[in-house]
């Protein structure tokens, strides 16, 4: 479909296409995507469930649909939306909404490792309160390729339920910024090894991955991190991210399920997340430094 407004999508069900299910191209806005099936693309390594491209696509909502069983889940392309540029001058996807959908891809034959949700070049989007179950790869990413050219950035993946994702429950990359990451539920995340025997082979199975390329300004709270064969976080930028208070699967301090510099005090002392790890008079989290008759900090107490 090109260049479409004011459309509803729903009710259907698209099984085994070569390439991709639902699939809505150019100047996408104030449609409707809702309570369809949508399996079995897998017979290439680009298909997908349900994707929306194309310049400055705003305003749809894709929701309650059942998508499972294909390489990639549901994509927000960007396709060349370049900010002040000629051709999309409202930059790419943006103040769409991806919510309450059921994903678990597979990818059949093919190489794991898509994403269930991918934003590929989008900003100020709304993905929240869906399921996924992925064992065929990464549960949510944010990203920019070279085909999008516009940065992922102002988005938020709140209260989404990840579990058996591979390589990473969430990945942020390609200077993906100032996107807000909260109450979601992310667990079991297994390792994945992508690009096997290349120069570029990686290894993750993380809860959270921000690969050295992400951007700055992205925000991790209230998250129920726990389960990972890898870590709960792994930041791989030489900035510091913000990632507290959450939930990282025990009251102790998580600092041993956390890589690269992550702001991660206080956290959570409790799964519920009503109680948060307190400093002790030295100054620490979670410490037990305590003071003594005469009101002085004994770290040894």
């Amino acid at each position: 479909v090109g260049e479409v407004k004011n459309n509803t999508i729903s009710n259907n069900t698209a099984n085994n296409a070569s390439q991709g299910g639902i699939h809505l191209k150019k100047y996408i806005r104030d449609s409707e995507i809702s309570n369809n099936t949508v399996t079995g693309q897998h017979l290439q390594d680009e298909a997908f469930g349900i994707m929306l491209e194309g310049h400055s696509t705003h305003n749809n909502l894709i929701s309650n649909n059942t998508v499972t069983d294909n390489v990639r889940g549901i994509l927000f392309f960007g396709g060349g939306g370049i900010e002040g540029g000629s051709h999309a001058p409202e930059g790419g996807c943006h103040s769409n909404s991806i919510e309450a959908n059921t994903i678990n891809n597979g990818s059949g034959e093919l190489d794991a490792g898509q994403a269930a949700i991918k934003v590929d070049g989008g900003y100020d989007n709304n993905i929240k309160d869906n399921t996924i179950n992925n064992g065929g790869g990464v549960g949510i990413r944010l990203t920019s390729s070279s085909w999008s050219a516009s940065l992922a950035y102002g988005n938020e993946v709140s209260g989404n339920s990840i579990t058996d994702a591979r390589f990473a429950g969430i990945r942020l990359d390609s200077g993906s910024h100032d996107n807000i990451v909260d109450a979601n539920s992310i667990s079991g995340t297994l390792n994945l090894t992508l690009d096997s025997g290349e120069e570029s082979e990686i290894t993750q199975g993380d809860g959270i991955f921000i690969e050295s390329d992400a951007g700055t300004g992205n925000v991790f709270e209230d998250n129920s991190i726990s389960g990972s064969e890898g870590d709960g976080m792994e930041n791989q930028t030489t900035t510091s991210v913000d990632a507290s208070p959450n939930w990282w699967g025990s009251a102790d301090d998580p600092s041993d399920d956390i890589v690269g510099a992550v702001d991660y005090a206080p956290w959570y002392l409790d799964a519920e997340m009503t109680t948060l790890a307190q400093q002790d008079c030295a100054g620490t989290y979670g410490g037990d430094a305590a003071e003594d008759n005469c009101g002085t900090c004994d770290d040894d107490a």
